[in-house]
């Protein structure tokens, strides 16, 4: 069974996969791609036979819908950590700004890959060292390839935030990403920050596609019939 799964906020993949196992009683459940977790959208359960096509679905093509803030920093490039208040850009500046920004990213790009994240590094998985609070050097993490081929610019405007000195009006833009797998989209909300000037944190993120999965067709896993 291949299940299209909308995925809320503030429970991880392995989460939902562990509601589905139970809801269904289904011991064989996997998913084919990572959501984080203050993401939400699309998550593809696979069950039984089905898990063979992890790899397949896994290897599509990925749209995401991204909201980046501009002037705050977090060390896991969202707010699963209380951003730190840096120097934050007018909004007219990220709209002169950023669609020339975005434009060097369009292609196949390098990726540094976040500390907070399931690559392994000596056969660990980094976020496992840093919530252990080990030290781990953010330039010193794998690089890699990936492929951006669109982003669209849907929406400018102001967040109020909660930061390290309190509440804060922050600059966004909503980009709608498409990408290859593997990309990560925290990273380059860091990566534009860092082109523009200006620190970028990803604020929200909603996966709305993995192949042929639209996040139209998705169902909560309480409403799947048992």
């Amino acid at each position: 069974m291949i299940l299209n799964i909308y995925k809320p906020k503030n429970i991880s993949s392995f989460g939902v996969v562990s509601q589905i196992r139970r809801r269904l009683n289904i011991k064989k459940v996997g998913h084919a791609g990572t959501l984080d977790p203050l993401a939400e959208g699309v998550l593809v359960i696979l069950t039984d036979q089905d898990t063979k096509k992890q790899d397949s679905i896994l290897h599509t093509d990925k749209e995401y819908v991204a909201t980046v803030g501009f002037g705050v920093f977090s060390e896991t490039y969202d707010l699963e950590k209380v951003p730190e208040l840096r120097q934050i850009p007018a909004l007219s500046i990220l709209e002169r700004d950023v669609p020339v920004a975005i434009a060097k990213f369009i292609g196949v790009i390098k990726q540094q890959v976040p500390v907070y994240s399931a690559v392994k590094v000596g056969g660990v998985p980094l976020y496992k060292k840093a919530r252990k609070g080990k030290s781990v050097d953010a330039q010193s993490t794998p690089i890699k390839k990936v492929t951006i081929n669109s982003i669209e610019i849907m929406n400018y405007g102001m967040r109020t935030l909660e930061t390290s000195e309190g509440a804060a009006a922050i600059p966004f833009v909503e980009l709608k990403v498409t990408c290859s797998h593997g990309t990560y989209i925290r990273a380059l909300a860091r990566d534009l920050g860092d082109v523009i000037g200006y620190s970028g944190t990803l604020l929200g993120l909603v996966r709305t596609r993995i192949g042929d999965f639209t996040v139209d067709k998705a169902v909560k896993v309480e409403d799947l019939k048992l």
